[in-house]
């Protein structure tokens, strides 16, 4: 019997041309931006699915020039260590749209500039990513106004012990937040931040529920 090769050319390949959208690169822009295009703020309470919440730091450090990046994460004081050697153990290797984007480049050169004051940040083990390739979590309190204007490429994290303090770092970060994501155990907290904040949505994350979305209009 008669086999048909591998490569014979059919009809439909010339005249019905089909193509697979998921195998299609999308192109990435990478001119210098001196904007945000949105940005997300995280609250990671003491009692919160820790778990959860580091899987989603990493991965939304591995876009961080996509639509709504993660900007800055606040964490519960007594969970902090443990909770950036979670994150850490996430990281991944960057790709080349990011690693080589001139707003990442410029954010890791100023925070290597032995010339500026240290600036305390965390990058990803070297078996996990090289330092040049590795997303950027910035530990040292200070804010994304030290850095250029724009999407800097790196989150910062910093500290609270009340929800009080959290809401002063939403409130001292440079870029304008449309989404806060809150992780703890319950969401009594959230109604209180929701009565310090202006965003436009709170969506909450507690052991015993699935997320749900909130949407906070009261301003500070």
């Amino acid at each position: 019997m008669c086999e048909i090769p591998k490569n014979f050319v059919t009809y439909d390949m010339v005249h019905n041309l089909r193509y697979d959208k998921s195998k299609i690169k999308k192109r990435h822009d990478m001119k210098p931006t001196k904007y945000w295009p949105g940005a997300r703020f995280m609250i990671v309470g003491q009692d919160g699915d820790l778990n959860t919440a580091a899987y989603s730091v990493a991965g939304f450090m591995q876009e961080p020039f996509q639509l709504f990046p993660l900007a800055t994460v606040a964490v519960h004081q007594s969970i902090r260590d443990k909770f950036i050697a979670m994150v850490r153990s996430r990281f991944r290797q960057l790709k080349p749209h990011v690693a080589n984007h001139p707003n990442y480049e410029r954010s890791l050169n100023l925070l290597k500039d032995e010339c500026q004051p240290p600036v305390d940040y965390v990058l990803a083990d070297e078996k996990d990513a090289p330092a040049c390739a590795s997303p950027i979590l910035v530990t040292g309190g200070v804010t994304h106004l030290y850095f250029p204007s724009g999407a800097t490429g790196v989150t910062t994290l910093h500290t609270f012990e009340t929800i009080q303090e959290a809401a002063e770092i939403f409130g001292r970060e440079q870029p304008h937040f449309d989404a806060v994501y809150y992780f703890d155990e319950g969401i009594a907290s959230v109604y209180t931040l929701a009565k310090l904040i202006k965003c436009r949505r709170c969506c909450t994350r507690t052991a015993s529920t699935t997320r749900s979305s909130i949407s906070v209009t009261a301003g500070r």
